[in-house]
């Protein structure tokens, strides 16, 4: 029913508890598919030396960059649910349950999206007070501008079915997992579980943490793409801090060409 696609590119620290995680879910998925994104340390052999069931199976490729990782993800799995994990993060023991069981109850959603919290156990990540209910692009935008972001890659699972052409834009290296996840919800309906499902291992060498300029930033293109769905009274503000934001992460690393990207105005 659910395939797992874990996706690595230099996770010797990680892959270990990530792929361990998973085998010892207490309901296992139909399949699980490891993608090696030509790494370059030991992950592979960590990987090898790992007794993995034999309904996982290992492909390598030439480094490609992780959308290009989990668009074969998409290709391959044979569940009609897919739940992408990236190779440093953790599956809480029930996680597939958990989405087996309001899968079954709240049938033909596009995607099912739940709570994941940092390593050190903080729920700063996590959304309260946000009960289980169906959520469409409008109400994911708008909590987005909030600063609550429904959709974490490792605490979403995508019903294959739904997505039709949609796939992850290999031409970018930032915010390609929240506009896949925009793409998605402007076709159909997502649905949100109040439950923690994953835990979020920073990787400090991840490009996530490195600055970018703004051409490259595919979370900036979606929200200008889908910002006719945006109601928030914040968006203003929420868009000033971002590009305030960005021009000082790529100030202090001394990339002022990123800068001054962030503060040409667009049309």
């Amino acid at each position: 029913m659910i395939s797992v696609v874990v996706t690595v590119y230099n996770k010797e620290k990680f892959i270990e508890k990530t792929l361990n995680s998973i085998i010892n879910q207490t309901d296992l998925p139909s399949e699980i598919i490891i993608i090696n994104d030509g790494s370059t340390d030991r992950s592979l052999e960590i990987i090898n030396n790992i007794q993995l069931p034999n309904f996982a199976y290992v492909i390598t490729t030439k480094n490609q960059g992780v959308s290009a990782s989990r668009n074969l993800g998409l290709k391959k799995a044979k569940s009609k649910y897919i739940h992408f994990v990236d190779g440093d993060d953790i599956l809480k023991r029930d996680s597939v349950s958990i989405f087996k069981r309001e899968i079954h109850k709240n049938p033909n959603h596009i995607l099912y999206a739940a709570n994941r919290i940092s390593e050190n156990h903080k729920i700063k990540r996590r959304i309260n007070g946000l009960s289980d209910k169906e959520f469409d692009l409008k109400e994911y935008l708008n909590l987005l501008i909030e600063y609550k972001n429904l959709c974490w890659t490792s605490a979403v699972v995508i019903n294959k079915s739904l997505v039709k052409s949609s796939k992850y834009d290999i031409n970018y290296s930032r915010g390609e997992d929240r506009y896949f996840y925009m793409k998605l919800l402007s076709i159909k309906s997502g649905y949100w579980i109040d439950k923690i499902v994953a835990i979020y291992v920073n990787d400090p060498k991840s490009l996530s943490s490195e600055p970018i300029k703004k051409a490259e930033d595919l979370f900036w293109k979606g929200i200008k793409e889908y910002s006719n769905y945006i109601e928030n009274p914040n968006f203003k503000m929420f868009k000033i801090k971002y590009i305030l934001s960005n021009i000082y992460n790529n100030l202090i690393r001394g990339n002022l060409k990123n800068s001054i990207s962030w503060l040409i105005l667009e049309k």
